[in-house]
């Protein structure tokens, strides 16, 4: 999908087919000013770790645009895939190759519509995995290593 420059653009957001209310809400992407070209978003639901062996939301987000700019992104999840973490306090993270890092100093915006909660991270770069948690995100268990038996 192309997503052009300030204006939201909805990914995997799903209207009943016959009544038009919204029956899954995935991501907005709102550029600041430059749109991101083409772009896609892939969302795991009900994922227990993302990436990560602190609870986290159980759902996670890649975002992959073709020009990263940066953006206003409204992460939406449902509230049984809040994994334990406090809603009131749940704060987006990017994953920057080695560690989460959030993506916005100030508390960020959120809200609830029905069965979904929503929050935001605001002048976000764009690209990459994102995740939602109450807290800096802990221990990444994604790299194992493997040390020989010797018996002594």
């Amino acid at each position: 999908m192309t997503v052009p420059g300030g204006k939201t653009s909805r990914f995997l957001t799903i209207p009943h087919r016959s009544n038009g209310n919204i029956q899954y809400y995935g991501v907005d992407i709102t550029p600041d000013a430059a749109g991101l070209g083409s772009t896609a978003v892939e969302i795991r639901g009900n994922n227990a770790n993302c990436r990560s062996s602190y609870p986290l939301a159980q759902r996670c987000y890649q975002i992959l645009p073709a020009t990263p700019q940066s953006a206003t992104v409204r992460f939406w999840y449902l509230n049984s895939e809040s994994g334990g973490q406090s809603v009131s306090q749940m704060r987006p993270y990017r994953w920057n190759s080695s560690a989460w890092e959030v993506t916005t100093a100030a508390p960020a915006p959120r809200g609830t519509v029905g069965v979904y909660e929503w929050v935001e991270a605001v002048g976000v770069n764009t690209t990459g995995e994102f995740a939602l948690a109450d807290s800096q995100p802990g221990f990444v268990a994604t790299d194992f290593l493997y040390l020989p038996y010797v018996d002594r």
